[in-house]
Order: C-alpha cells, then sequence, then structure tokens
C-alpha cells in the first residue's frame, strides 16, 4: 500500500515497529539507506527490484522525493530484525542493477536517535 506524507512516498508490506533501546542504537540497526538509483524511481519499480534483490525483503520502504514529486536518488529500507539488516546491506552493497551504477548501501542515522 503506497502513501505519501511529507514529501516522501512510503509504502510497507508488514508493519513493524522495531523497539530499539538506548544503549543498543548501533548495534541493532534495521533501517539501510541505498543509494544510486534513478530520480525517476517510483513505488512500483522500487517493489520489483526488492522482489528480485538476493536478500531479506525489508518490513518497509521509502522513496524520499523533492518538490517536484522526483526521487533524490536513494531509498530507506526498513528490516524486523538486526541480521535481516544484515544480511541485506551485504547483499546489496555493490550491486549492479544498471549498465555501470553500483547501488552503494550504508546504515541509515535513525532521526533524533544517534
Amino acid at each position: 500500500v503506497a502513501q505519501e506524507v511529507g514529501g516522501v512516498v512510503r509504502f510497507s508490506n508488514v508493519l513493524v515497529q522495531p523497539s530499539v533501546q538506548a544503549s543498543d542504537k548501533v548495534s541493532q540497526v534495521t533501517r539501510l539507506m541505498v543509494c544510486n538509483f534513478p530520480h525517476s524511481l517510483d513505488v512500483r519499480a522500487l517493489q520489483k527490484i526488492i522482489d528480485d534483490l538476493p536478500a531479506p525483503k525489508p518490513a518497509s520502504s521509502q522513496i524520499p522525493c523533492d518538490r517536484k514529486r522526483r526521487g533524490r536518488g536513494f531509498v530507506f529500507l526498513s528490516f524486523a530484525r538486526h541480521q535481516e539488516f544484515k544480511e541485506a546491506m551485504l547483499a546489496v552493497d555493490g550491486l549492479e542493477l544498471w549498465t555501470g551504477v553500483n547501488l552503494k548501501a550504508v546504515p541509515a542515522a535513525q532521526q533524533g536517535k544517534m
């Protein structure tokens, strides 16, 4: 189900609210930022990419958009468990989806938490 909230297109397969204790912030990261997507990326294209990834499937995804409603070239993937996050980061980082373009996957900073 896709929904636009504050310039961000969000869709979710499963509603997940991971609980992270203050002392576990770094070790229990479950949100991944993946860069090097085309600015034309839309929800359908992202879902197709996610379905085809050789990695655990995220619980939710976000495509940050600019004022013109174009993607900003990166997405956020949230996972239910830290182990899924780690497996996905290893599988996605450096993956070539388009000729000459490799994805870059890094832990996403938790807003207001890190």
